[in-house]
């Protein structure tokens, strides 16, 4: 599997409809600002929402790709929300989540990570566990 980002986002205030994102690892840069996709199709394997936007994925579909074996090996989003204060975060809702492999919610990326699932649809994809705390306990 080739990895290389897809996308790229610095701006503010972007909007994508019925698109489609798709690549191996880090497919979807969701850096900086306020974002929404709606109806969007995002695939990949390893942290592939990631960045530290404020955004909004509604009626998505995420396909994950992460190697099929028994060991969780991926993750679907890594957010970077550097404090507490910080606006920033993940909302995925009315998504549906299935593929091959097994990946985590998401993991830590930073301290303050901040990433919400609301009425998604989930196969046994997602790792029972959930979230992966990048060995440090405090995130």
């Amino acid at each position: 599997m080739k990895r290389a980002v897809a996308a790229l986002l610095y701006g503010d205030r972007y909007a994508f409809y019925e698109c489609g994102f798709s690549s191996g690892q880090d497919t979807l840069a969701d850096f900086r600002g306020r974002h929404y996709f709606s109806q969007c199709y995002i695939e990949g394997a390893i942290d592939f929402i990631f960045g530290g936007a404020q955004s909004l994925y509604e009626n998505c579909i995420l396909q994950v790709n992460a190697r099929p074996n028994q060991v969780i090996n991926g993750a679907i989003t890594a957010n970077g929300r550097e404090s507490d204060g910080d606006p920033s975060g993940y909302v995925f809702k009315y998504c549906e989540v299935f593929g091959t492999g097994r990946v985590y919610l998401g993991r830590a990326w930073r301290a303050f990570s901040r990433v919400i699932y609301s009425h998604c649809n989930m196969t046994d994809v997602v790792a029972d566990v959930g979230w992966n705390s990048w060995k440090n306990s405090e995130r």
